[in-house]
């Protein structure tokens, strides 16, 4: 199926090992984000953690497709109006349905312009260094389209809400359950099983 085909493309980049490779920047990555809140937290100031770890998420996701981070406010935008409801919702010709639409824009001409900047360096000889190349290169082969490459790079930017909210979860479980904290500090190679049924 194509479905199976797209994925057998964006899996070499979101693979297992290859997150693993990436482990250094996810540590840098955290330890900025936390630094931000913990003058809040010696504050004793209340910080929301969604927020900080929707930072970490879209901060990563942004190093993926090599998004600026000043541009970072085009994905939250997104973000915060699809948790808003759907746009289906919406009354046709209403304002709330334009800003929507103009935020689902906003990050579909992020993936167009990651997109372009891969093609180009692939016309220049450059191999695919990362996701986004991977797609490009792909396109025109086993019928794969260049909007089939755009469609599935804009799904994975917008699912990094879902990461967010498994990595909410995850903190919820084990601050609301010193036990399972305990055992998994002893025995961190149940780290990952745990993770998985959180999710």
């Amino acid at each position: 199926s194509m479905h199976n085909k797209m994925r057998a493309v964006w899996t070499k980049a979101m693979s297992r090992s290859e997150i693993a490779s990436r482990s250094d920047e996810l540590e840098r990555i955290a330890k900025d984000v936390l630094e931000r809140v913990r003058v809040q937290f010696e504050a004793g100031e209340t910080v929301d953690l969604m927020i900080v770890i929707q930072r970490y998420a879209l901060r990563f996701v942004a190093s993926i497709f090599a998004i600026p981070e000043e541009r970072l406010g085009v994905i939250q935008r997104w973000n915060q109006m699809s948790s808003d409801g759907p746009v289906l919702e919406l009354a046709d010709e209403g304002a709330a349905r334009a800003q929507h639409l103009a935020a689902k824009q906003g990050v579909y001409d992020l993936v167009q312009e990651a997109v372009a900047d891969r093609r180009e360096r692939l016309l220049r000889g450059e191999a695919p260094q990362d996701l986004v190349g991977l797609m490009a290169a792909a396109e025109g082969r086993d019928g794969i389209t260049p909007a089939m490459v755009s469609d599935n790079l804009f799904n994975i930017i917008i699912g990094s809400d879902t990461t967010e909210l498994w990595i909410g979860n995850a903190i919820v479980r084990l601050a609301t359950n010193p036990q399972l904290r305990e055992r998994l500090r002893a025995e961190p190679g149940r780290l990952e099983p745990a993770l998985q049924e959180v999710m």
